[in-house]
Order: C-alpha cells, then structure tokens, then sequence
C-alpha cells in the first residue's frame, strides 16, 4: 500500500539527518493515505487535523475522479458521504461534512451509540448500555466524568456505573433509577460529558512543498497528479533497463514513436498473444520486442485505469464496512428543551394575568360531588380565570388581540398555595375561551355553582347553559370524540347513571358535579391523564378532573 515500487525510481531519495545515508522524501502510496489514516499535527503559525475515512469508500471516490475530472463535491458524496471513525459513533447531520469537504474547515459532530435495556420488567428498572464513543474519547476518563457528575447532583436519575468490556467489545453500563426517562437522562450525558464531542476539520496538507488548505476534490486530485508522476517515472525506470539491450530497445522506440496506435492494437486484441503477433506484423517486431513492449504496463491500457486498477486491488483485500453512523440532522446541538421531561402539567391562570405550573399529582382524584382542594391564595379582587391541563412541550397560546405563543416549561413551577408568576395583561371580556375541536369532539362547560353539560360543536349560536341565579360560566374544555365514546360506552356497560352528563340539545341545567362550601365558585374544569394508582372504577383513558378556586 505504501511501499510498492519504492525500488524502481518511483520518488526522490534525499540525506536523512546525519547525511549518512539517503531516506525517501515521501511514500509511492496507491491511495490517498492522509485521507485514509486522517493526520494531525502542528508547526510553527499552522496546523492540520484531518480525519480517517473508509478505505473501500475513498478508493470509490477516486475511481468517480478518474471516470469524470469535473465531478461535482455532490458526486464525489454519494459513493464517500464522510468520516469514518476506528471508534465507530454516530455523526450528526452532514453540514459540517459538507462546509470541510468544499472549504478544509468544517466542525463534524460525532456522538457514542447507546441501547436501552430493561433490567427488570416488573419494577420496569432500565440502563443505558455505551458501545462505542466518539473518536479519540478516553473511556476511563468518561466513565469518571459520569460519576462524578452523578456525585455532585449535577446528572439525576442514575443509581450505578459500571465498565463491563471486554475483548469482545466495548459496553458501559448505566443503571437508571425507577421512573427515569432514558431519553433525556442520554441528552445530559451529550451535554455534560464528552459521549458527544466535535471534531474540528482542518485539512493542510504539503503541495508542490508549499503547505495549503484543501477541500475533498482538491486532495483527491492532488494524490492523482501524484500518483501519475510516480506511474510514469516507474515506466521509465523499467525502459531505462530495458535500454542494456539494444535490441529490445528499438522495439520499444518504436512502440512509443506510434503510442495511440499501439495501445489501440491492443486494446482491440483478444488476448496477450493476438496482441503480441498484431504488434509484430504490423511493425516487424521480433517476438521479444512486442512482449517487451507490452510489458511497459501498455497492456493495462493507461495511466489513470492502472492508478484505478492497483487502488480496486487494495480495496478488494482490506476494505471494511464503514463503522461510522451517519445521523440526517441539522446538528448535535442539545437544547433546553431535550433535557426537560415532556411530563402532563396544570397550568392555573387568575384574571389579573399570574400563572403557575404545578404537577397533576398536586391534587388527588375525587368522586362527584365531593369537595376538592383550594388552587391557593389569590392576590386582592383576583379570581381564577382558567385551569388548562397540557404538557411540558407544548406551546401554550395567549390571546389578546393578536396570539402569542411560549412552551408551556417556560411558565414557573410554583407549590399549591403560592400566588403564581404575573403574565402581561391578559383578553377581557372580548375573548374568554380559546380552543380547538372538530365537529365530532363535545364541548364540556361548568357553573361556578358546580353545574355541567357537554354539547356537540355544531350547536354554537345556541344557549350552552341555562344558569340558576347569579350562577356563571366558569370554564369549557373540549372532549375528544374518541374519547366521549370509550367514556359513554363505559358508562352504559357499567350502569353508572350518575356520571352521564345530558347532551341533548334541550338548552338543560346540568348536573351536580361537586359540592361547594360557602361562597365557593367553580371556575375551571380540565382534562387530565389517569395513572396506574388510580382505583378500578376510573378505567377511562382520561378523567374529568376539576377543581375549586378560592372564593
């Protein structure tokens, strides 16, 4: 691969350091080395960091070179679409492939790859198995790093770490602790530890002795120039031998006097021996002067096909598949919010704009009827205005006018009783609800006085609500029509006829849903997930859950 032809004139040998004896100045290399192997080093005022490549993907990236001189760096991608590191990992998106293809300066990013395991199905105890990291990642150093942060309460949700490679490969162990997302606890460890590392491109190399940054094409065609020179001074290093005999000599000069027509002979030959006699009949060559004469590696028939030839060569011996994944995104870059748990939450709104999120188990399930939990202490002359159950992720509109949007994550996590974070001033009285359904969906509404219905979408325009008294409407939320239906179909095979709600369109009163002390007020109802703790008797896929604010 390095070393062939070193014999045969191929390079310049010039003094080693002592000028006791001659050393070549650089390697007849068949391949592109430095693309192969990658390089890094520095000197005075520069220096060079260019990464490995897949040895069979690079010799096919030359070959594409060869056929066609004015590929496309698009081109020369689909056969050679990037690094590939001896570690293995997953590179993230291709921009920074593509800006240190076209420029020599790019910033590739390169993460370990990772499995989930369960460990135990019935306390659903998971790990998170390592089983490559990126290049030139110390794996003692990172498996230290990861306790370390654990130690330090940085890194939540591990109970143990433990190496368990061997020479069959390498595996690190990760032990989560119950009820830890795997997902986001895998974005703390790309954020925090070098599981996700860059590799800084900065592709110099020596040309015409001169150093130069280079892109993709430019080092394959500088290794092309390259290698023709050392195929052509080792055809004329076997000429040269051959010139000790004269007469092999004249067959030769006569070869290379009409050189188009002697590679077209032979090219048109079925084999060595009909090209052979072709040569000796049409030019009146002893048999010596044509086997010669196609020994000048003529009978490969040019220059870049035998480059070609002698680089498949090494491909077909040593080629690997590539070990390096490659990942279609737009980068490695770790977010706020991949490291916030996409976790059901209750966002509380007053009418004089403050807002807190709590988490769903702040309050306890309740049957109708019952008296459910206070929202808190209100400031002075405030009331609350909604309850919207969402999740953390979620983008959470605010109408007034125009619509703003924020993730619901953004809003402050607050305690029961605490008054909440102020918001700008929210919609008065032009805008009070604000949500979205098709026609199949039920819209739910509820009284300060306790009092719901459910009506179906097409009868807006009509009266949702006969209220008794000062009674007023508190809240809607709208309930998915798959969801009425498991609800309803539940409810008729049970017989539980307290829990139907009318939906006729007889402009009805509703029904009591739960009992309100003294100057109390309904004033939003939401829907909410069930959990597994919850009794036999709330089955359904959600649960209305509803809740009283302070008078």
């Amino acid at each position: 691969m390095l070393l062939a032809d070193l014999d045969q004139d191929t390079v310049d040998f010039v003094p080693n350091f002592d000028n006791s004896q001659k050393e070549p100045s650089l390697l007849p290399a068949r391949i592109p080395a430095l693309l192969l192997n990658g390089s890094s080093g520095i000197a005075v005022g520069m220096a060079t960091n260019i990464p490995p490549h897949n040895l069979g993907e690079l010799v096919d990236a030359l070959s594409v070179l060869i056929h066609n001189p004015d590929a496309t760096l698009q081109e020369l991608l689909e056969y050679m679409p990037g690094p590939d590191f001896p570690t293995g990992g997953v590179i993230m998106g291709n921009i920074g492939i593509l800006e240190a293809y076209r420029t020599g300066r790019g910033r590739v990013v390169v993460r370990g790859k990772t499995d989930v395991e369960v460990l135990d199905s019935k306390t659903k105890r998971t790990a998170i198995i390592i089983k490559e990291i990126p290049f030139q990642t110390n794996k003692a150093a990172l498996v230290e790093k990861i306790a370390e942060l654990v130690e330090n309460k940085n890194l939540e949700g591990i109970s143990d770490i433990r190496d368990e490679s061997d020479r069959s490969g390498m595996r690190i162990v990760i032990e989560l602790k119950r009820g830890a997302d795997p997902s986001i606890i895998l974005n703390n460890l790309y954020r925090l530890t070098a599981l996700q590392s860059s590799f800084s491109c900065n592709m110099v190399g020596i040309l015409n002795k001169q150093p130069k940054l280079m892109g993709l094409k430019e080092l394959l065609q500088a290794f092309l120039d390259f290698r023709c020179a050392v195929v052509e001074r080792r055809t004329k290093f076997k000429l040269s031998q051959a010139q000790e005999r004269r007469h092999i000599v004249e067959g030769i000069i006569v070869g290379l006097d009409n050189m188009d027509k002697v590679i077209h002979i032979i090219r048109n030959a079925s084999s060595n021996t009909m090209a052979s006699a072709d040569l000796r009949k049409e030019y009146g060559l002893s048999e010596k002067q044509a086997e010669a004469l196609m020994d000048i590696s003529l009978r490969k028939l040019s220059i870049l096909e035998l480059i070609e030839q002698e680089a498949i060569e090494l491909k077909s011996k040593f080629s690997t598949p590539r070990r390096s994944m490659l990942e279609d995104t737009d980068s490695g870059q770790v977010d706020e919010i991949d490291v916030i748990p996409n976790e059901e939450i209750l966002l509380a709104l007053s009418e004089k704009g403050y807002v807190k999120r709590m988490k769903p188990h702040t309050f306890n399930l309740q049957k109708r009827g019952t008296i459910g939990k206070s929202v808190g202490k209100l400031r002075v002359n405030d009331t609350m205005s909604d309850f919207l159950v969402c999740h953390a992720h979620d983008h959470v509109l605010y109408f007034r006018g125009i619509v703003y949007s924020a993730r619901a994550y953004k809003v402050p996590e607050c305690s029961r009783t605490a008054a909440g974070t102020p918001l700008v001033q929210v919609p008065s009285d032009e805008l009070k609800w604000v949500r979205c359904c098709t026609n199949d969906d039920l819209v739910a509404m509820a009284s300060r006085n306790g009092m719901i219905r459910a009506l179906g979408r097409n009868t807006r325009g009509s009266v949702a609500m006969r209220l008794r008294g000062e009674d007023k409407m508190a809240s809607i939320d709208i309930i998915p029509a798959a969801m009425w239906k498991d609800l309803e179909r539940m409810a008729e095979a049970k017989q539980i006829e307290n829990l139907e709600t009318t939906t006729d369109a007889s402009q009805s009163q509703g029904v009591i849903l739960m009992r309100l002390e003294y100057a109390g007020k309904i004033q939003s109802a939401s829907l909410i997930s069930a959990t597994e703790t919850e009794p036999d008797e709330v089955e359904a896929a959600d649960e209305l859950h509803l809740d009283r604010a302070a008078a």
